[in-house]
């Protein structure tokens, strides 16, 4: 773990960036499930409406990141990377903002983050995200909806 906080250039481990990516995509998908939940509830439904929900989301970002992932014909002829953002969205050392500023402002978190210019592209933590989504819509089926 120390060796991927000290890890700061481009030159990131694949280790690093999967890691990131998951833990992103990790995030994101207990926040969504915990958002159907709570949405879900109220309307008599549990775990049947936060699976069916975390189904669409997971397709959803599947396009999304094929969007993303799709090269485009300038990046065809020149094989050149693709950008993931404008310059502008950075701060001087790099942090997005302002989310980015107060994720790096909590102690634990802030010497394992990657800096955006070491990730993956946004393509690929979504589609990463995605898999996840689907993964857990999964999950629930087999397991929690079964005992049920």
């Amino acid at each position: 773990m120390a060796k991927i906080a000290r890890d700061r250039g481009n030159d990131a481990s694949v280790f690093a960036r999967a890691l990131d990516a998951l833990v992103y995509a990790t995030v994101i998908t207990a926040v969504l499930a915990c958002a159907t939940l709570v949405f879900a509830v109220p309307f008599g439904g549990e775990a049947n409406w936060v699976k069916q929900l975390l189904f669409v989301f997971g397709w959803l970002a599947f396009g999304y990141s094929l969007v993303h992932l799709w090269p485009n014909r300038t990046e065809l002829d020149s094989g050149a990377e693709k950008r993931t953002a404008p310059e502008d969205v950075f701060d001087d050392l790099g942090n997005t903002i302002p989310f980015g500023l107060r994720m790096r402002s909590i102690p634990i978190i802030s010497g394992a983050l990657l800096p955006p210019q070491a990730r993956w592209s946004d393509g690929v933590r979504v589609f990463v995200l995605s898999l996840v989504l689907l993964l857990v819509s999964f999950l629930i089926e087999a397991f929690i909806e079964g005992a049920v």
